[in-house]
């Protein structure tokens, strides 16, 4: 289970049996492809919406993960 899914199983008072995830079409690294520095510069120019979103929720995450604690985090992500 991710970060994101302890959080909100915490914030609606779930138990471990109201969450349940499956892995299903997972990407191997091995075939991942790595972009250049123009390329990232390029889709971060043309995608800037996009970016803002995403950090705006990447850092409102983190804040949360924070609040929640990060050694209670880590507890959780390993059981």
């Amino acid at each position: 289970m991710d970060e994101s899914l302890i959080l909100l199983k915490h914030l609606l008072c779930w138990g471990d049996e109201d969450v349940l995830t499956v892995a299903r079409n997972v990407r191997k690294d091995y075939y991942r492809s790595y972009l250049s520095p123009q390329t990232v510069h390029t889709l971060q120019h043309y995608n800037s919406a996009d970016y803002k979103i995403y950090n705006h929720f990447k850092e409102r995450l983190e804040k949360q993960i924070q609040e929640f604690g990060k050694s209670r985090m880590k507890r959780k992500l390993e059981d």
